[in-house]
């Protein structure tokens, strides 16, 4: 999804050292369902780029199966819902994976962009 379309001025990201920012919205393919808003921001520094992530988590609920305005989807983005439904166990599960997989990608891209990497940034 184009960071335009999340509210980002991607004409400031020069002036910010921004190299990219990934935006999404993801869900239960499954279920047809979107629930969670994502982005992944890298900024340039001196010793390669800094990731930045931030989820709002059943920030907008909506099952695609039916119309947006249905009472399926009022009733999903009630806050007791939302609230049920992203308990602080999933929010803290979020976090645990967030701080495995980036540690992971700490110990590999290094490597890789060594190896395949350009020097556009």
């Amino acid at each position: 999804m184009p960071p335009e379309e999340f509210g980002f001025d991607i004409a400031r990201f020069p002036s910010s050292n921004i190299a990219t920012v990934l935006c999404g919205i993801v869900g239960y393919p499954g279920l047809n369902v979107q629930h969670t808003y994502i982005v992944h921001c890298a900024r340039k520094v001196a010793s390669g780029i800094e990731l930045r992530s931030r989820f709002w988590l059943a920030y907008h609920i909506r099952f695609n199966t039916v119309s947006p305005q249905s009472i399926i989807n009022k009733i999903a983005n009630a806050a007791i819902v939302k609230k049920c439904i992203i308990n602080k166990k999933i929010a803290k599960s979020m976090a645990y994976h967030c701080a495995q997989e980036y540690h992971n990608l700490a110990k590999i891209l290094p490597h890789l962009y060594k190896n395949y990497g350009c020097t556009r940034f």
